[in-house]
């Protein structure tokens, strides 16, 4: 993990295990939450220290539109939205953000809402299964391809369209399941203090096991949904390299340029 003022869930790639032996580069590829509340020290860290040379958005136009990111000086920045079939429910979340004291009883709010069951049910199943899901991943990789510099990429919390899009660039780069894993649960140590309460909220509202496992969806990650995630892939697309070669569009050559620029 990085430890910045207000940047929370950051942490890099590197030094995870990849192909032929080798690791991921340090100092390349970075994944944070968003970038709307980072303090200045935290903003010059990103030119200064990290050097990042681009900020790839994942969220979509109504997020930005509400929470714009803080620019990081000589930085370019592509914003790249990333919303599934039931993305225009993301609008009652923020409807209920405003109508708590907190974002925690804003949350609990939400996840006692039917339109967070209607988001939870089969929640990562509706990224990968999405056209326009699979197109946004696609142009987001050829964003990667196209930077030759450190690059972070985030959405809101860094843990759901990050999480995808940090899988599908692991598995390239030859990154276990199991470590692929290991790296997407990082973010529940993340949320650790906001999931415990968001959960007390949940359980004054009357909530039951339904709701806590949105509880654990939308405010951490649920592994379940994640494998859930990874066996439509194995089932209906025939695994993940044939899904990253068909649906995402990311080539045997391009994967090659990844390995030779990532792994050491």
């Amino acid at each position: 993990m990085i430890a910045f003022d207000k940047i929370p869930n950051a942490r890099e790639l590197g030094g995870i295990h990849g192909a032929d032996g080798k690791v991921i580069r340090h100092g390349m590829l970075y994944r944070t939450a968003f970038l709307v509340n980072a303090s200045d020290d935290d903003i010059k860290s990103l030119e200064e220290v990290y050097h990042i040379r681009k900020v790839i958005d994942l969220r979509s136009e109504f997020e930005v539109g509400k929470q714009p990111d803080r620019r990081v000086p000589g930085s370019e920045y592509a914003h790249i939205e990333i919303v599934t079939l039931n993305g225009h429910l993301f609008k009652g979340m923020h409807d209920c953000f405003e109508s708590g004291s907190c974002f925690e009883e804003g949350m609990a709010k939400f996840i006692m809402s039917p339109a967070a069951k209607m988001i939870c049910d089969g929640f990562y199943v509706s990224f990968v299964d999405d056209p326009e899901c699979q197109e946004s991943i696609h142009r987001f990789f050829m964003e990667v391809l196209e930077t030759d510099g450190p690059i972070l990429f985030h959405c809101t919390q860094g843990k759901d369209r990050t999480g995808l899009c940090a899988a599908f660039l692991e598995h390239m780069l030859g990154v276990s399941r199991g470590d692929i894993m290991k790296d997407f649960l990082i973010t529940n140590e993340t949320y650790a203090r906001d999931l415990d309460v968001v959960g007390e909220y949940v359980r004054r509202m009357g909530g039951g096991p339904e709701e806590d496992m949105c509880r654990w969806t939308l405010v951490g990650v649920r592994e379940q949904s994640f494998v859930d995630a990874l066996d439509r892939i194995d089932e209906r697309y025939g695994g993940m390299d044939a899904y990253i070669k068909n649906q995402l569009r990311v080539s045997e050559a391009d994967i090659k340029v990844l390995r030779e620029r990532y792994l050491v």
